[in-house]
């Protein structure tokens, strides 16, 4: 079966973000559910590695910018490793989150301005979850699972992504400072003010950098104890750049 567009009229109204976040997590599952088809061997979509290929390519072009240097490394690995490991590979939005749903009239909600690329579907719930700030800077660990779960994704797979879109993914410095106040990305370990933002966001940025605290740079450290009450992934200690 072949796989086609179905083009319709859209005038302006009532987006997703109308009803509550809990509200857009069950309905954004649920479109996901409906739009991720397994594409035919020929098929005219680009694959999601290329995207990450080309914010690779990106940030590797600009590393005097870069915030803290292990974290965006790491990041960069992800890129690399994950759109490889996928289990699976479905045709994905790309850019799913609450205000790019629109309420219809013959369906309640329709997805509008999605960018296909072919690759993991566990990619797929990271716009969401990087537009639901508050709760993920209040229980990033518990968001991500329960998001996970609507749609039957791995939430291991989502982590590793949210982690590494956060640390490597490129911005301009419109994007930073509109990043920095919204406490999102930045929370998931980078920003302008890394110590800062790691500090007060540890929970989650002990999460999503495997476990060791910060970054072997001496400008980004712990500034609180690290939490009890989030399970870790650990690796050994990793030695500090030359």
């Amino acid at each position: 079966m072949g796989l086609g567009t179905k083009l319709g009229r859209c005038e302006p109204g009532t987006t997703l973000r109308a009803v509550t976040e809990e509200e857009q997590d069950q309905v954004i599952a649920g479109l996901l559910r409906r739009l991720w088809r397994s594409p035919p061997l020929l098929h005219p979509f680009r694959p999601l590695s290329a995207m990450t290929q080309h914010w690779s390519d990106d940030m590797l072009a600009d590393r005097e910018r870069w915030p803290d240097r292990s974290l965006v490394r790491e990041g960069l690995r992800l890129f690399e490793e994950l759109p490889r490991s996928a289990p699976i590979e479905v045709l994905l939005a790309t850019d799913m989150h609450a205000g790019n749903v629109l309420r219809a009239t013959r369906e309640p909600w329709l997805v509008i301005d999605p960018k296909p690329f072919v690759g993991d579907p566990a990619y797929d719930a990271t716009q969401h979850l990087f537009n639901c700030p508050a709760r993920m800077r209040s229980d990033p660990v518990g968001m991500i699972h329960r998001f996970s779960d609507l749609r039957g994704l791995d939430a291991e797979r989502v982590r590793l992504w949210m982690f590494a879109r956060a640390a490597a993914e490129p911005r301009g410095p419109l994007e930073q400072r509109r990043i920095h106040r919204a406490c999102t990305k930045p929370s998931l370990a980078i920003g302008r003010e890394p110590k800062v933002l790691l500090g007060e966001t540890a929970p989650l940025a002990t999460v999503c950098a495997y476990g060791y605290p910060g970054s072997a740079d001496e400008t980004c450290h712990w500034t609180r104890p690290r939490p009890t009450n989030v399970r870790i992934r650990t690796k050994s200690p990793r030695p500090p750049p030359r």
